[in-house]
């Protein structure tokens, strides 16, 4: 099937002979430039079904994979393609225009302003717009906010998976239309940083005091010649 460039995609599916024990499935989504976006996606024990949430933002091809281990120790995957185009067809009604908020890089565990200021020929002050966060594990989180004199909104979402997360935006303009459109914010994990620059500063430290060390018997046994 074919999307529009920036729209929420929903992957639905279900499993046939998922492994006892097992509740959650791993999806691959690799976009036109290769970029690979891992989710581990839930799936509901009652029938075996499933759902996820991701925008799309690169036009051309993504290629989606779907893993998931059996009883019998296989692994089944199934690939699918979803073909992401420029020009709007169809699938999401967009507001006229839409402010969002910008940020810079975003650090797993911190807090996340989302919002933006909708357009004053859709809306008016006191506007209720319902925030959804998928994150990369597919847990839901529902902000309802309301429009100030601006109409501005925003919320804050803690955002303590990295990888990338799913924003949707929807409010009902005064002529009864539902408006929706997506964002997605990438959070980048620094703890493997933090602790990889840890445990380099104590190896260096190390060295240096052993460095020092051997400097000092040089210099000992130096002394010792010249007396």
């Amino acid at each position: 099937p074919d999307i529009s460039l920036g729209d929420i995609f929903v992957l639905t599916g279900t499993v046939a002979d998922l492994a006892r024990g097992e509740s959650t499935i791993t999806v691959s989504y690799e976009s036109p430039s290769t970029r690979v976006y891992r989710h581990i996606v839930s799936v509901n024990t009652r029938d075996n079904s499933y759902q996820d949430h991701i925008v799309l933002d690169e036009d051309g091809l993504w290629i989606i994979l779907i893993a998931y281990p059996t009883d019998d120790g296989r692994t089944i995957e199934s690939e699918q393609s979803i073909n992401v185009r420029e020009v709007d067809v169809g699938i999401v009604i967009r507001p006229p225009v839409v402010e969002q908020i910008t940020r810079e890089d975003t650090i797993r565990g911190e807090d996340v302003t989302v919002g933006g200021r909708l357009n004053s020929t859709s809306a008016t002050a006191g506007t209720v717009v319902t925030i959804r966060a998928w994150s990369p594990s597919g847990v839901l989180t529902t902000r309802d906010v309301t429009t100030d004199e601006d109409l501005r909104f925003e919320n804050t979402i803690e955002m303590d998976e990295s990888g990338r997360w799913t924003i949707e935006y929807e409010y009902t303009d005064d002529e009864g239309n539902v408006m929706s459109w997506g964002e997605a914010i990438d959070v980048e994990d620094t703890e493997e940083k933090e602790i990889f620059t840890y445990e380099s500063g104590v190896i260096l430290a190390a060295a240096l005091i052993i460095l020092t060390g051997l400097l000092l018997v040089a210099v000992g046994k130096r002394n010792r010649q010249d007396d």
